[in-house]
């Protein structure tokens, strides 16, 4: 599969007529979009569990966990593949912070519709409280259905003409929501003027003359708008919301949506059909975590089957 952005891979040293080093915009680089995910199977289901209690406990921010069940449901990301080294979690991880965030959201995206296709479903009902009436309604939603943006020739670089000054930024990475997570835990207080700036700071593309931090006090709240604009120009974009009609009293509204509700399986689910198969099949734990969900499911299946079948004689 490819995602709709990627990251660099890497970025070539080179210099100008003077000498002076130039950063990413203008150097040659090579785009990695590819990914593959691992089977999945009840051991990848406890780790994720585990990681998402890791980051509850370290009281780590929604960026993090996100970073670190990424690195944990992918096989290959772009350049790098893992082979069971010890370091494949590491390297991965690496690069899920390199990826923007619609990105990052793809890939879930992708995950919850891998999900839908083990389980015999891309539909899902979901709830809604009418902002105009109040009434509680159902709907179904076919998560394949989802618009996607592609990113841009220019991805994940904009540059624009603010005044008289040339002005370089790359778009926002997993990286930078961390980053920007952990800062305000530190700044609880912060605008969100001072948030934005801080953000900026990190994304200006800058030569060893050139201070980000001074070129940032020197932008307006306007030539940080048109920045802003110019990123969102060269992003790609998942849609994150649906237009919606209520039932009752006919009024149109948006709902957003949450590609992480409802992502992890409940772990009690997991250990009822480990023991149902351990019991009737007296296969071992290990052995039956590590079955892929589709040959799992297929047991029970069979099994649930069976017992209906004598019940029946």
């Amino acid at each position: 599969m490819k995602l709709p952005g990627g990251y660099l891979a890497s970025v070539t040293s080179v210099s100008d007529q003077q000498g002076n080093p130039l950063q990413a915009p203008l150097c040659t680089a090579r785009l990695q979009n590819e990914f593959r995910f691992k089977p999945r199977c009840g051991a990848l289901q406890l780790l994720l569990q585990e990681r998402r209690q890791y980051c509850i406990d370290n009281q780590l921010s929604h960026a993090h966990w996100v970073s670190e069940l990424l690195a944990c449901i992918l096989v290959q990301l772009g350049d790098y593949t893992a082979t069971h080294q010890p370091d494949d979690e590491a390297q991965l991880l690496s690069r899920v912070r390199q990826l923007c965030v619609a990105d990052r959201q793809f890939i879930l995206w992708q995950w919850r519709l891998n999900q839908g296709h083990v389980q015999g479903n891309q539909t899902e009902w979901l709830s809604n409280q009418c902002p105009a009436c109040d009434a509680y309604y159902d709907f179904p939603l076919d998560w394949q259905m989802l618009p996607i943006k592609l990113a841009t020739v220019d991805f994940p670089f904009a540059q624009l003409t603010l005044g008289s000054q040339q002005i370089s930024v790359r778009v926002p990475n997993g990286g930078d929501q961390e980053f920007i997570a952990d800062w305000l835990s530190n700044h609880p207080a912060a605008t969100q003027r001072e948030l934005q700036r801080t953000l900026l700071r990190r994304l200006l593309i800058v030569d060893e003359k050139t201070d980000a931090v001074e070129l940032e006090q020197a932008l307006s709240d306007e030539q940080i708008a048109s920045i802003e604009s110019a990123l969102e120009a060269v992003a790609p974009e998942l849609a994150s919301a649906i237009q919606l009609a209520c039932p009752e009293c006919g009024f149109e509204h948006q709902l957003q949506l949450d590609l992480y509700q409802q992502l992890l399986a409940p772990i009690s689910q997991l250990l009822d059909e480990v023991h149902q198969l351990a019991i009737h099949y007296h296969w071992r734990e290990e052995d039956i975590l590590h079955l892929p969900e589709t040959r799992r499911r297929a047991y029970l299946q069979r099994l649930e089957l069976s017992q209906g079948m004598r019940g029946a004689v």
